[in-house]
């Protein structure tokens, strides 16, 4: 029993930290920058892509990176 009790605690310790990311998808860029920012994520590079369904000045997509 008390191995388990250390094992649950280490895999606990060791285990990354879930974080709740919302869909900023077809948002406009400004505004998905402000909201990432104000949940505290920093924001890096900025990439403009092509989409048939998403106007031009809007987020496509999210790519998230840990350190």
């Amino acid at each position: 029993m008390l191995l388990v009790g250390i094992l649950l605690v280490a895999t606990n310790i060791f285990s990354p930290k879930k974080i709740d990311i919302p869909d900023l998808k077809n948002t406009p860029l400004e505004e998905g920058i402000q909201q990432l920012k104000a949940l505290g994520f920093e924001i890096g590079e900025q990439r403009e892509v092509n989409d048939d369904e998403i106007e031009e000045g809007f987020l496509v997509q999210l790519r998230i990176v840990t350190r």
